[in-house]
């Protein structure tokens, strides 16, 4: 895992030459091992190395061919490089390291831009050829890892975190008020959006071709899969050699691997699979503040026991507003996940402990574990027969009790929502979102009125228009499709990359190795939620293998005392939202205060209203070049 930057300009003198190594720098997070440029007449490169396979400096980069026209640098792991070394090899391909990054330069030099289509892994790369004057830029098909570049002009850039590019100093700096709308109604800023109007989201299963006149982008993944036909115990007999496999590739490093585990199923599942092959460590976390009922430690520790595995405890501190500071300073632009808060004290708390952590993150995605998707089918079905008229009705028939302190009266108002919406995309983007959040007229109380922008439901029209054109199948396959190539790659997987990236931790999710999710995505739904059971097909490969252990495993989410963790800290918290100038001319007078009240007193939603506007104010102090907070 590593950290990449480029940029391109008619003649690179001094000043693209002084940026690119301030852009290094900024990325040294994500590489401490070593560092590395590389210079063409309109190009330049830069590198930051975490060391995974092969330790030696015959694995650093950038990396050139033979006669150093092509250079590549990558982040990410190819699990399939193995494979992919010994067909070229066959071919007559020189290889000079035991690495993966030097099978995607021989691949590309083979196969030019369809390489990308062989890998299998997470990557995020940059491929600069001089000979036909082109730059290659490449994200994998779930968007593990990211990429970001400027708007093409007289010079181009890209870099793996935003930070670098925000610092350009010829960048042209201007908040895109349409992606502030997003973060409001999303909590994240969807691809290929960015906070700064001038800075793009490379979408994941993409690739980007610069060329010095113009920027391409192509979608590679995902593409039709053929309808599996068989039956549900041939089903499960090939998910079981997919999911092995992938695990067994995921393990292999040069460093100590360890694997995160919960009470969970996703990750008991993994490290059910890991055992098979090794006794890799397992590491469980153990807030201070969480009760019996919401601690995980006792019910992960003893799968590890029973898996013979190695396990240790871990008891992470949290500084609600110190870990925002740290996240955001290399999300670069709003982003809110209660557990970004967790996962990042997590990894910090696992330096020293392994170096890659294998973790059972994308397993609802890819298995349908979610309870909302199966709802989702049924949602469809209910506005053919004129249900959205009746969901209306009980809508405003519950909009009195929202104001209540019940939880469930919250989620149902959301799920009505849901229901009430026109397409199965509105249904994906907007059940999850509503549930527990605010209302428009709650918002109307809260912001002043010459700011709009939170309102704006034209760019989340647009979102959803693209991701119909994307998505194919029946409606919960289709709202499972456009949660993979939206939703998991920049919320979920971001999280991940930032929260463990951070503090120089590689994560990886067997779960999302291609073939593994591209038979799942063939399979009949009935085959991924039927039976009134979750996860089905998971569970029939663990009874298979005689793992009662994992058998018991249900769903539970991080857990963590969120609420708790913000009451102990509400004062501080309070006064800093009260006196930031930049919400002062968002709010009106007096609201922060009121919610502060309102949420001692219980308003469910007000957590997460609290944590966002936290959110704002840190990302408006941390922007860049703009040293006077002024609304958006």
């Amino acid at each position: 895992m590593c950290g990449i930057a480029g940029i391109w300009s008619q003649k690179i003198a001094w000043a693209e030459l002084s940026a690119i190594q301030e852009m290094v720098k900024q990325l040294q997070h994500r590489g401490p091992d070593a560092m590395g440029l590389a210079e063409f007449p309109k190009m330049v490169l830069g590198h930051r190395r975490l060391s995974i396979l092969d330790l030696s400096p015959a694995g650093n980069q950038p990396m050139f061919s033979e006669d150093g026209s092509v250079a590549l640098i990558f982040n990410g792991e190819i699990y399939n490089f193995r494979e992919l070394r010994q067909e070229l090899e066959a071919g007559g391909a020189v290889f000079h390291s035991k690495s993966d990054t030097e099978v995607i330069l021989k691949l590309y030099l083979k196969h030019g831009r369809d390489a990308v289509s062989k890998l299998e892994g997470m990557f995020a790369f940059a491929i600069w050829d001089e000979n036909r004057g082109e730059c290659l830029l490449a994200r994998d098909r779930f968007g593990e890892k990211p990429l970001f570049y400027t708007e093409p002009g007289e010079r181009f850039a890209f870099a793996s975190e935003m930070g670098p590019l925000s610092l350009l100093p010829w960048l042209e700096r201007e908040v895109d008020p349409e992606a502030l709308s997003l973060f409001w109604q999303l909590h994240y800023i969807p691809a290929p959006w960015t906070c700064e109007k001038r800075i793009r989201k490379l979408p994941a299963g993409c690739i980007a071709i610069w060329n010095g006149r113009s920027l391409r982008i192509d979608r590679y993944y995902p593409q039709p899969v053929a309808p599996f036909s068989g039956s549900f115990a041939d089903a499960t007999r090939r998910f079981e050699e997919l999911f092995f496999q992938s695990v067994g590739r995921s393990l292999v490093a040069d460093v100590p691997v360890g694997l995160l585990l919960s009470a969970g199923l996703d990750s008991s599942s993994v490290a059910a699979a890991a055992a098979k092959f090794q006794a890799l460590k397992t590491i469980t976390v153990d807030f201070q503040g969480a009760d019996s009922a919401q601690s995980e430690a006792a019910a992960a520790e003893q799968t590890a026991r029973e898996l013979k595995l190695p396990h240790r405890r871990v008891h992470p501190r949290l500084d609600l507003i110190a870990e925002a500071e740290l996240l955001l300073r290399h999300f670069g632009e709003p982003f809110f996940d209660a557990a970004m808060f967790p996962a990042s004290a997590v990894y910090q708390a696992l330096r020293g402990e392994c170096t890659v952590v294998l973790t059972g993150d994308g397993g609802d995605e890819a298995l349908g574990g979610y309870r909302k998707y199966a709802r989702w089918g049924w949602m469809r079905a209910a506005h053919r027969f004129g249900e959205t008229s009746l969901a209306s009705s009980l809508e405003s028939t519950i909009a009195g009790w929202y104001s209540r302190k019940s939880e469930w009266r919250a989620r149902l108002k959301g799920w009505l929502c849901g229901l009430r919406s026109t397409s199965v995309g509105a249904s994906a983007h907007r059940v999850g979102r509503l549930v527990l959040t605010e209302t428009r007229s709650d918002l109307q109380g809260i912001f002043r009125s010459d700011v709009t922008w939170w309102a704006d439901a034209a760019p989340l029209g647009r979102l959803e228009e693209t991701l119909n054109r994307i998505a194919r199948g029946d409606a919960a396959r289709a709202a499972m499709e456009k949660e993979m190539v939206d939703i998991l790659p920049e919320k979920m997987l971001r999280k991940v990359d930032i929260a463990s990236m951070v503090h120089s931790i590689e994560s990886r999710a067997p779960f999302l190795n291609h073939r593994l999710v591209d038979f799942l995505r063939s399979l009949p739904t009935s085959y991924l939620w039927g039976g009134g059971q979750s996860n089905p097909l998971l569970r029939e490969a663990f009874k298979r293998e005689r793992r009662p252990e994992i058998l018991r495993r249900g769903k539970t989410g991080f857990a963590y005392p969120l609420r708790e963790t913000l009451d102990k800290q509400s004062r501080n918290l309070q006064e800093r939202l009260r006196e930031d100038v930049f919400l002062k001319s968002l709010v009106q007078p007096g609201a922060i205060d009121r919610i502060f009240t309102e949420h001692r007193l219980g308003t469910p939603w007000h957590t997460t209203l609290i944590l966002k506007l936290l959110i704002l104010s840190i990302w408006n102090a941390q922007r860049p070049g703009d040293p006077k907070p002024s609304s958006p």
